[in-house]
């Protein structure tokens, strides 16, 4: 797939399925993270994956708190 053709096909998800991202895809995610370009090689970024249900909708609900409200895409519940 073209650059071009990845952008103009994106798609913005706003509700997310209920299932988890097996750990063969957590492992490979991370992978792919980590050999990521940063500038200077700098890789000055964290990443947190969270399996936990209650844990995700905590930090939905903090969002509200740290997230400026013209920051924020819409969420559906």
């Amino acid at each position: 797939m073209e650059v071009k053709e990845a952008v103009a096909s994106r798609l913005s998800i706003r509700r997310y399925a209920e299932s988890s991202i097996p750990p063969e895809h957590t492992e490979m995610l991370i992978r792919a993270l980590q050999l990521a370009p940063s500038a200077n090689n700098g890789q000055n970024w964290e990443f947190v994956f969270v399996g936990d249900a209650e844990i995700k909708h905590r930090l939905v609900g903090l969002r509200k708190v740290y997230i400026p409200k013209s920051l924020r895409p819409p969420l559906e519940p």
